[in-house]
């Protein structure tokens, strides 16, 4: 069963990842959105599902998961100067 669940949620980051690189961050917000239930302190889910956030809705909708991100290591600059517009 673990296996199985496991495996679910790497085709779902692959199809989130997709629609990620495709700029198509409509479909790829649904997708992390599933992906950060899972997993809350993912960093990479929450810097992606910021910059869906970012592209789609209100801007400041995604301060929270940028400034969730901005404190660990190894963080995107384009988080950092995307937090500087919100």
């Amino acid at each position: 069963m673990y296996l199985a669940f496991g495996q679910n949620l790497n085709a779902l980051k692959k199809e989130a990842d997709g629609f990620f690189q495709k700029q198509n961050y409509t479909e790829a917000k649904e997708r992390y959105l599933k992906l950060i239930a899972v997993d809350q302190k993912n960093v990479e889910f929450n810097y992606k599902y910021g910059v869906c956030l970012f592209e789609t809705e209100n801007k400041l909708k995604s301060k929270k998961y940028f400034e969730f991100i901005l404190n660990k290591t190894n963080v995107p600059v384009k988080a950092h100067l995307r937090n500087k517009l919100n």
